[in-house]
């Protein structure tokens, strides 16, 4: 074997083991985080779906990765909601979606002041990121006691309260 050869292979074989540390490093951070939630095969696919939660390096990045999902989920369930809440006649629903529109839209805020937390104030991210599951109960609740289920808001209610033990998860292995 020639030294240019031997060099190039040397340079691709150390490339390849560092790579695949990385790829260890990182399935070890989400492992972590997802052990510790209501529904750790939900989270584990969530987060490795997610580009930069799967290149996550720390729980630094892992938390923002983590809550950036959240708020989109947030955001998404708030806009459904204001459309069934639009588009519905029915005065016992009316008031059950109304407030289903004030808990997300609280689910989706605290995310937001998770989000912003992060790195000035972990203590307080834990704490925000865990009341967003206050305004997806109250939602439940709600259609529960106007006995008018919604299996569309109900299935967005369970995938945001996964969303906020992920997130709670993620939060509360930030340094302090």
């Amino acid at each position: 074997m020639n030294t240019p050869n031997f060099l190039i292979l040397a340079i691709f074989s150390c490339l390849f083991l560092l790579f695949s540390s990385q790829i260890n490093a990182e399935s070890d951070l989400i492992k972590q985080v997802c052990s510790q939630t209501t529904n750790p095969n939900f989270c584990t696919t969530t987060l490795v779906s997610n580009p930069k939660a799967a290149s996550a390096t720390d729980f630094v990045n892992l938390c923002k990765a983590a809550l950036e999902i959240a708020i989109a989920s947030a955001t998404d369930a708030l806009s459904y909601v204001k459309t069934a809440l639009a588009n519905n006649p029915k005065p016992e629903l009316k008031d059950a979606l109304g407030t289903c529109v004030e808990g997300y839209d609280n689910a989706q805020k605290s995310f937001v002041s998770s989000h912003a937390g992060i790195e000035e104030d972990p203590l307080t991210a834990n704490y925000d990121a865990k009341v967003a599951g206050d305004g997806y109960v109250s939602c439940a609740e709600a259609l529960a006691k106007a006995k008018v289920p919604d299996e569309q808001i109900s299935a967005k209610n369970k995938v945001g309260m996964d969303i906020v033990s992920i997130a709670d998860s993620a939060t509360s292995k930030l340094p302090n």
